[in-house]
């Protein structure tokens, strides 16, 4: 696994197809590469590129290949990509985002803040004028927009998607909110006011599966092209 320089995107990508590489149709940004027992998975963000694989021989010699075909630099192992640590021991690879929560934390100046298992009060649906008044008392702030407010119903093993019914006091719109797992592991989740105001709570429903179907998608082709 290695991180190294990327050159222009186009011609990048031209090489690594020429190389055998497929290029997923799910995320441009992925390319797989498989011959026998071997597989190499590339990741493109920016200019950095993240290489993974179960092959070291077949790595070596794609680095390689990259080396006598474009000027790059070879960064090693890596420890911190894209906001996420990456930890390694015999037992494995463990990645967290303690460092990058930290930092969003300090950057909103809540470092001093005290912990709370509940920051405010469930089902507290709070106007942007409220929030203030309450910053202003000094109270504790939250790191979220207190006017979103959503919770998750387990619907099967695989997939949660839940909606509410015209949450925000402001805008009237309702919120989304999703989790996907791969058997016990949390692979997407995300909650997001809907882009328009539902006229029932059926519609608001409809919108948050139609959100989940697309996310579940995408994420089975992503994982389709990378061979689970």
């Amino acid at each position: 696994m290695g991180l190294s320089k990327l050159p222009d995107s186009g011609k990048f990508s031209e090489s690594l197809i020429a190389a055998g590489f497929q290029q997923s149709r799910f995320d441009y940004a992925v390319f797989t590469w498989t011959k026998g027992t071997s597989s190499i998975y590339l990741m493109i963000y920016v200019h950095d590129i993240l290489i993974m694989g179960n092959d070291e021989v077949a790595i070596k010699g794609f680095k390689q290949y990259l080396h006598s075909t474009f000027h790059i630099k070879d960064l090693g192992l890596p420890k911190y990509f894209l906001g996420i640590e990456i930890a390694r021991s015999y037992q494995g690879i463990s990645l967290s985002q303690r460092k990058f929560a930290l930092e969003i934390i300090s950057k909103a100046g809540l470092s001093v803040c005290k912990l709370a298992i509940i920051p405010i009060e469930q089902n507290v649906k709070l106007t942007i004028v409220d929030y203030d008044a309450g910053i202003s008392q000094e109270t504790d702030p939250v790191l979220e927009d207190p006017s979103v407010h959503a919770q998750a119903e387990v619907v099967s093993h695989e997939r949660c998607t839940e909606s509410d019914y015209a949450t925000c006091p402001m805008s009237r719109r309702s919120t989304t909110g999703l989790c996907i797992k791969l058997g016990d592991y949390l692979l997407s989740w995300k909650t997001k006011k809907q882009p328009t105001v539902s006229l029932s709570s059926a519609e608001a429903e409809y919108q948050a599966m139609a959100k989940t179907t697309c996310e579940m998608v995408w994420l089975r082709g992503l994982l389709r092209d990378l061979g689970v």
